[in-house]
This record gives structure tokens, sequence and C-alpha cells, in this order.
């Protein structure tokens, strides 16, 4: 897939987790995920945040971005592993915290 291509790219606002709500995953800014033209980002929601390094598939009907993450939580080291779809406007998601907690996500593209 080419960048030119790719339906990930941009910032995107996390409206919705699964694992926590908004008062949480809002906490310190607006909770996002970016993805950069290199497939590398970052995210942030509550009190993590990291660094993206991503994938793209094309194993499902539509591309799927699978990354790895690194980063810290609650200024612990931290790390794991996400995918990320999009459908229509919204992409959705999972992000996974190495031998933790998990939680999939919705998020809007900011404009």
């Amino acid at each position: 897939m080419t960048q030119k291509n790719n339906p990930f790219l941009g910032k995107w606002r996390i409206t919705w987790m699964e694992a926590w709500d908004e008062d949480f995953f809002d906490m310190e800014v607006p909770a996002f995920i970016l993805v950069k033209r290199d497939n590398l980002g970052e995210f942030h929601f509550g009190n993590v945040q990291g660094e993206i390094d991503g994938r793209i598939t094309n194993s499902h009907e539509s591309p799927r971005m699978d990354f790895t993450w690194a980063g810290n939580a609650e200024m612990d080291e931290a790390y794991g592993r996400g995918w990320i779809m999009r459908e229509g406007g919204e992409l959705t998601g999972c992000i996974y915290f190495h031998m933790g907690e998990e939680s999939a996500f919705r998020a809007n593209h900011e404009r």
C-alpha cells in the first residue's frame, strides 16, 4: 500500500474506550492516536502515552494496521501492541499492555 493511500494517516480523537470512561481517557489531554506517513506515530489517553511502530496489512476485507508501542503509564515504563481498522469515517481498534490490561477503542479523524 502506498503512503498516499494510507487510510490511517492523521490525528484521530479517541471518543470511546471499552475499559475506561471519558473522565479517565481525557484526564491529561483530549485522548488521541496519531499516524504519520512512515507508519510511526503516538497516542495519549489518561496517564498513558506511547510511540507506535505500525505495519499495514490487507489480510482482512479492509486494510488493518498492526503496531507495537513503547511508552509510559503513570510514569512507569509500559509497552505492548495494538491494531486499528477504518470503518467508514471512524477508526476502531484495540490496545494491549504487555501482560496487562487491554481496551477496544473508537476514534474520529480530527480536521
